[in-house]
């Protein structure tokens, strides 16, 4: 079974939208961003951004 990372990354490529790039480009980084944490009761990414 693949990993939740992994899910997300097959999920998100070929999307087009600017904001579903920005998640899929800090999952893929190494190391991968600590801004993004998956709620398994939401079933949903959320990425936490100060900026």
């Amino acid at each position: 079974m693949p990993t939740p990372q992994l899910r997300a990354i097959a999920e998100l490529r070929g999307t087009k939208g600017p904001i579903l790039q920005d998640g899929l480009n800090r999952i893929q980084r190494e190391p991968p961003s600590k801004n993004i944490h998956w709620s398994p009761n939401k079933k949903k990414i959320l990425i936490i951004d100060m900026q």
